[in-house]
C-alpha cells in the first residue's frame, strides 16, 4: 500500500517551496520564485509516481486519506503552474529576453496543464491567451479570451476590462490581417 505519511511529507515540502516562491513572486524575484516553484514541482511528481507508479494497488489501503491528499496535490499543481507562468510572462516582459518566443511556448505549456485539471481556471485561461497573442497566435487567443468571457458569465461575474479589451485587439489585429492578405493577393494578380 501507499505510504501514506511519506507522501503527506513530501506535500508539506512542496507546499513550502510553493508559499517561499509567492513570497520571492511578490518581491518581484520572479527568477529566484521560479527555482523554488520547480522545486516545488519535483516533490509533486514524487507524489504522482508514489500514487500511480505502482500497479499493485491494494484495494483495501487507507483509500480515504488518498482521496484527501489527491484533491491536495491536484490544487498544489494548479497553484505552482499557474504561478510559473505568472513569474515567465513577468521577467520576459522586464527584459525582452532574446528567446521570449520559447518563453511563452512554456506558458502556453504550464497552463494547459493547469486547464487539464481545471478547465475553468480564469488564471490559466487569461495567461495563455497572454501568451497565444504574444506568439502571434490571434485567434487562438481570441479564443480562449471568449472562453474565459464565457466562464465569467456563467459564474454571474463582470467581465474584466482587459479581458474585452484582449477580445477587441485580437478582432482588429485579424481585420487588418484579412485586409493586409486580400490586398496581397490582389497586387499578385494585378502586376
Amino acid at each position: 500500500p501507499v505510504d501514506t505519511s511519506l507522501i503527506q511529507e513530501k506535500l508539506e515540502k512542496s507546499l513550502a517551496f510553493k508559499d517561499e516562491g509567492n513570497n520571492l513572486y511578490k518581491a518581484k524575484e520572479y527568477k529566484k520564485a521560479m527555482r523554488k516553484y520547480h522545486n516545488a514541482i519535483l516533490y509533486l511528481k514524487g507524489i504522482n509516481n508514489d500514487l500511480h507508479g505502482s500497479s499493485s494497488v491494494d484495494p483495501n489501503s487507507e483509500k480515504k486519506i488518498t482521496e484527501e491528499i489527491e484533491q491536495e496535490c491536484i490544487k498544489a499543481n494548479i497553484s505552482v503552474y499557474n504561478n510559473l507562468a505568472a513569474c515567465i510572462l513577468a521577467t520576459v516582459k522586464d527584459n525582452s529576453t532574446s528567446n521570449a518566443e520559447k518563453e511563452h511556448e512554456k506558458v502556453v505549456k504550464y497552463t494547459d496543464i493547469v486547464l487539464e485539471l481545471d478547465e475553468e481556471n480564469e488564471k490559466a485561461l487569461y495567461r495563455k491567451a497572454q501568451a497565444l497573442k504574444l506568439l502571434r497566435d490571434i485567434s487562438g487567443a481570441r479564443e480562449i479570451f471568449e472562453k474565459l468571457k464565457s466562464v465569467k458569465a456563467k459564474k454571474g461575474q463582470n467581465v474584466p476590462k482587459d479581458v474585452t479589451t484582449g477580445i477587441k485587439d485580437c478582432q482588429e489585429a485579424l481585420k487588418d490581417y484579412d485586409k493586409k492578405e486580400k490586398s496581397m493577393y490582389q497586387n499578385m494578380f494585378t502586376n
